[in-house]
């Protein structure tokens, strides 16, 4: 897709956290089409 923007979405892995990041996702992209999105696991010690 020429012109998209590409949006990454840093989440944790819980089921919860990710069912969450997955619904903002769809919002952002139904306000603004042009979005692609991607999912980022994040780890922390």
């Amino acid at each position: 897709m020429s012109g998209s923007l590409l949006l990454i979405l840093k989440t944790r892995g819980s089921a919860l956290v990710r069912i969450q990041t997955k619904l903002v996702g769809r919002v952002l992209v139904a306000a603004n089409p042009e979005l692609s999105l991607k999912e980022k696991i994040i780890f922390s010690l």
